[in-house]
């Protein structure tokens, strides 16, 4: 079985990039040069096994050179398999009574530091350095889905940690669900008024 594994060469021997590159000293082009950064330095990255059909489709800069050392070609199918793992956020977000994390934009204009003019799609260049507000907020925008409130206060960044909040609705799911119970109230009323029948009364 081949796992994938940095290879600086690859890198370095990519259109644009050259020796004074190392994958480890790199990562901040894993997304934006993901064809080169996810291929070659899929330790770095984190991405693990890159295809050349999945490096095609990525519309981002880079070239796809294939085989290569980093991703060991044929054997790729295999770890394939184990980079699955990419969705395992959204079953926590399942995990929150079928609650799925959602932008809400009132929830970032309403934190300190930020205003009206700010809306989650606007404001992803911010995603990391002001993830408490970012991530709590606009967890679509980020991609990053749901976010607790333990989570969200050991993140070493800007912004504040307000729950609970529309956009993760974490602790709101359970509340949501216990408003729902005085809704039978009215019917116990017209139980009441079924055992009763209209009579008569002169006084």
């Amino acid at each position: 079985g081949c796992v994938p594994k940095d290879d600086d060469v690859c890198l370095q021997q990519s259109p644009h990039w050259n020796s004074g590159y190392t994958c480890e000293g790199s990562t901040g082009w894993c997304e934006s040069w993901a064809k080169d950064m996810q291929r070659c330095c899929p330790d770095s990255c984190g991405t693990g096994a890159l295809t050349e059909e999945q490096c095609n489709a990525l519309e981002v800069s880079g070239t796809c050179t294939y085989p290569n050392d980093a991703q060991c070609a044929v054997s790729t199918t295999m770890p394939s398999t184990t980079a699955a793992p990419t969705p395992a956020p959204t079953n926590t977000t399942t995990a929150l009574a079928g609650c799925v994390p959602k932008d809400d934009d009132v929830c970032l204009q309403q934190s300190p530091h930020w205003n009206s003019g700010y809306t989650c799609e606007g404001s992803t260049g911010w995603c990391e350095s002001w993830a408490k507000d970012m991530q709590r907020c606009c967890p679509d925008s980020c991609g990053t889905g749901a976010l607790t409130e333990e989570q969200c206060n050991s993140l070493e960044v800007s912004g504040t940690c307000t729950y609970p909040n529309d956009a993760q609705c974490a602790a709101n799911t359970t509340a949501a669900s216990t408003p729902a119970t005085p809704s039978p109230a009215p019917t116990n009323a017209s139980t009441a008024l079924a055992g009763c029948v209209p009579k008569d009364d002169d006084v």
